[in-house]
């Protein structure tokens, strides 16, 4: 699936298990970080012959070309699913797309998260519990940008992300120099105007 609209217009999204979870929650396979979209909003499910798009009963609804799923979907070439402001387009990439490169990032920075540790090229970092939320947050998504809601509801689930931007941004600042310290800048925290961050690899 490739993002027609949003921030992330252009990522590829690979349909790479049986069963891809789609929702606001950072623990989906296509996690899209918008208030209209429930935690656990649809799925995608491989049926060994076919890709079938099923509405979990989210509150605002699932389009699709335009219409709203009501009943389970098999998904077509050229198909457009909807979810608020994000329109995913449907392809079967090996005759209609070129997937990009898989971004350098998560070759260069491992993050375990059983252990709560965090490398850059074998150099552990010294995180806060809140420091390492927010990298796991951000290594998750492999490049892409996470907006500061998104961020806010990972690391303070407590306040169910009610945080300020100062605390946001103070903690995007410590993590920037912790990474830039253990990497030689080999993994860079990056501020983007207006829609959050993203980690990029040297």
């Amino acid at each position: 699936m490739v993002a027609e609209t949003g921030p992330e217009a252009g990522r590829v999204y690979r349909l790479d298990k049986a069963v891809v979870s789609l929702g606001r929650d950072p623990a989906n396979d296509v996690v899209i970080p918008d208030r209209y979209v429930s935690r656990r909003h649809a799925e995608i499910r491989w049926d060994g012959r076919d890709y079938i798009l099923h509405e979990l009963g989210s509150r605002n609804g699932t389009q699709i070309n335009d219409g709203r799923l009501t009943v389970p979907h098999r998904l077509s070439p050229g198909d457009v699913i909807g979810f608020a402001d994000l329109r995913l387009a449907f392809h079967l990439a090996d005759d209609t797309l070129v997937l990009p490169p898989q971004p350098a990032v998560t070759q260069v920075l491992t993050v375990d998260p059983e252990r709560l540790e965090a490398r850059v090229g074998g150099q552990r970092l010294e995180l806060t519990a809140k420091e390492f939320s927010a990298l796991a947050v951000l290594h998750a998504r492999q490049g892409a940008i996470v907006g500061k809601d998104q961020l806010a509801r990972c690391v303070w689930p407590e306040y169910d992300g009610a945080v300020s931007d100062e605390s946001i941004e103070q903690l995007a600042s410590r993590l920037r120099r912790k990474l830039r310290a253990a990497g030689g800048g080999r993994v860079q925290l990056v501020a983007v105007r207006g829609a959050g961050y993203r980690l990029v690899a040297e």
